[in-house]
């Protein structure tokens, strides 16, 4: 009789076989083995007792363990993943044995003050490899993944658009250059002597920049600044917003930010959108022509 990790590295093995990032893979291995742990602790190491009840009880027990939402939502989907691969090979769960997913609140998504994006694109430096990265990732916003991995020949300048070969999932997308920043970026490439097989941006041996690196390149050089707003993702949440107010619509959105489905895009709108600004401008009570007289 197969235990919970026999299942568990035969799971694996199938996500190898479909060709998932490593990144997607070891992820699912760490939470199929947290749940495999607290399983065998409470019940058995055996599959075969799996059932609803029990994997609520699991989602209880993250909720009380502090992690976040998404945290939580994304381990029980790699949950019900798994139960659903043994159910498929033969072990006895019952149908309805699927974890039910938690409600997730809504951060703030983090961006940048319009003086901090004034002051990141009027400090611009084409000598400064962290000051043209940092306006890349304002014009582009693309992910930290991606720009890691950018080189020269992924852009093209003559349909100023750009490769991103190693986005999510192991999607191939492009996105439009704007005119402004094909022009920063063939003086940054001319700068410091790029070629094509060069990475766009690297580190001090001209090799790709580790996730840690740029994150620590990109807060000292805002720092440098006056931007007390730091990390790589808020340059994302920034690239929405203004595109947002700008007047973008989801469609066009979901283009430039390679995002996987139109509901990703929806909440930038929703969050971002002039036209709720304009509704709370016309409705809120301080705004009643009638406010002196209450």
């Amino acid at each position: 009789m197969k235990t919970l990790e026999n299942h568990r590295l035969l799971f694996l093995q199938e996500k190898v076989c479909r060709n998932l990032v490593p990144e997607s893979i070891a992820t699912y291995g760490s939470h199929i083995k947290l749940f495999n742990v607290w399983y065998a602790g409470k019940y058995s190491k055996f599959p075969q007792r799996i059932s609803k009840q029990r994997l609520n009880e699991y989602a209880a027990h993250l909720v009380r363990s502090g992690i976040s939402d998404k945290s939580i939502v994304n381990r029980l989907k790699a949950i019900n993943q798994f139960v659903e691969f043994m159910r498929s090979r033969g072990v006895r769960i019952k149908s309805d044995a699927k974890a039910d997913m938690i409600r997730v609140s809504q951060p703030m998504k983090k961006s940048f003050l319009i003086c901090d994006i004034e002051r990141i694109i009027q400090s611009l430096d084409i000598t400064n490899c962290d000051s043209v990265l940092c306006v890349f990732l304002l014009s582009t916003g693309v992910r930290s993944k991606t720009v890691r991995a950018a080189k020269v020949r992924d852009i093209d300048f003559s349909t100023k658009i750009m490769q991103l070969n190693h986005s999510k999932n192991r999607r191939n997308n492009s996105i439009p250059i704007a005119d402004p920043l094909l022009d920063i970026l063939r003086k940054h490439i001319r700068h410091h002597n790029l070629t094509t097989g060069d990475y766009i941006f690297f580190n001090r041996f001209g090799n790709q920049l580790t996730r840690s690196t740029i994150y620590e390149r990109i807060n000292r050089y805002l720092r440098q600044i006056g931007v007390e707003q730091t990390g790589v993702h808020i340059f994302r949440h920034s690239f929405a917003k203004i595109e947002v107010l700008n007047g973008v619509d989801t469609v066009t959105l979901q283009r430039l930010m390679t995002h996987q489905s139109i509901e990703e895009s929806s909440e930038y709108v929703e969050l971002f959108s002039r036209e709720l600004v304009a509704k709370q401008n016309q409705f809120n009570i301080l705004c009643n022509k009638n406010y002196a007289s209450y």
